[in-house]
């Protein structure tokens, strides 16, 4: 398998029986179009793997979650279904100190 390096809201493509976005939808001013069109670009069958920053406000972060239910309501309206999540701390900070957080999904 290749990977592809297309806009997949423009392109018409032959359904895929896995995709994966890594800390991308945060970055993006419209995550749900985004999110409908890698859901358009799943076969029936397949899985995904989408993970966003959480709780991580940079200047490059966009769209800001706050929990992963945000995420999974936006998977949700998107098409998916969610199997299973788990959300991280990024790394252990000093008491006190705000640490942002990666949450990760399995989408089908």
């Amino acid at each position: 398998m290749s990977s592809l390096d297309v806009d997949i809201l423009a392109t018409p493509l032959e359904p895929l029986p896995c995709v994966q976005s890594v800390e991308v939808i945060e970055h993006l001013r419209d995550p749900q179009a985004f999110l409908r069109g890698l859901r358009k670009l799943l076969a029936a069958g397949g899985y995904g793997f989408i993970t966003a920053a959480i709780t991580a406000p940079e200047a490059d972060h966009i769209y800001l979650y706050w929990t992963p239910d945000e995420v999974i309501a936006q998977l949700r309206h998107a098409g998916f279904t969610v199997n299973d999540y788990v959300q991280e701390r990024a790394y252990e900070g000093a008491p006190g100190e705000h640490v942002p957080k990666v949450a990760a999904f399995i989408v089908s």
